[in-house]
């Protein structure tokens, strides 16, 4: 089960993407991996992650989380202060897709 999760930010002096797949299955633990391009002048980065408890299909909603706290993270450490909201109708969007 795959679930990928991307942000633009397309600001000028800013152009940041995150791209962030969760691979995992119930039986399995989850790895994630994020890509980071950008800040303007930063590298690209590539990190993962491996979950317990984390299911891409029963778990959209914790995947949106963690994809988020990567992006704030990745900007706080180029210098950036970010915060992101997520309101209902982001995880209805996010859960109804199989």
């Amino acid at each position: 089960m795959v679930l990928t999760l991307s942000t633009v930010l397309p600001d000028r002096g800013l152009a940041v993407e995150l791209i962030s797949t969760y691979v995992g299955h119930p039986t399995t633990h989850t790895i994630a991996t994020h890509l980071m391009l950008g800040p303007v002048d930063h590298p690209a980065e590539i990190r993962t992650a491996e979950y317990q408890h984390l299911n891409p299909p029963e778990s959209a909603r914790e995947c949106a989380y963690d994809h988020a706290h990567e992006l704030i993270e990745a900007l706080r450490c180029a210098g950036h202060q970010a915060s992101v909201q997520l309101d209902e109708l982001s995880f209805a969007e996010l859960e109804r897709v199989e």
